[in-house]
């Protein structure tokens, strides 16, 4: 399905979208734009998987911006997907979080960019946390555990 036409549905009946699945695609970024700009701020499940093939490009993910975006998102799932959290800049205070967040998926077995950094950001302000999966997270540390579960 061509980008546009899934960004032009997301704007007309986002308002409305619960739950959300994609295939990571060269048009991926194009759809999480829209969910950026907050088309769909009742959206509860965002999945986003590589199909059969994987991706070579790493997806940026504007962490900050997304938790504003998608501010009841119960569930956030990054399958078998190289990712890489846009960078938060010099200065930038912390996003508002996902104070509904659940269940948070980074599973893959491919390389993986995921530190401990991108994990807090991605955490903040998620009190409701009951299930984390992150399998194949080879960069997260026991220390970096340790300050997610503190917040």
């Amino acid at each position: 399905v061509e980008s546009t036409a899934v960004v032009n549905f997301l704007e007309e009946a986002g308002p409305r979208m619960r739950k959300l699945w994609l295939t990571y695609s060269s048009q991926t970024t194009a759809i999480l734009g829209a969910l950026l700009g907050s088309c769909c701020p009742r959206l509860q499940v965002l999945e986003v998987s590589t199909g059969i093939s994987r991706n070579s490009t790493p997806l940026q993910l504007p962490v900050e911006a997304l938790q504003k975006g998608c501010p009841q998102l119960q569930v956030l799932r990054l399958l078998n997907l190289m990712w890489l959290p846009k960078p938060a800049g010099r200065v930038a205070a912390p996003g508002p979080g996902f104070p509904s967040l659940e269940e948070l998926c980074l599973a893959g077995s491919t390389c993986n960019f995921v530190s401990d950094e991108a994990l807090g950001r991605l955490l903040h302000g998620s009190p409701s946390l009951r299930l984390l999966d992150l399998r194949g997270c080879a960069r997260i540390t026991p220390a970096g555990l340790a300050c997610v579960i503190c917040r």
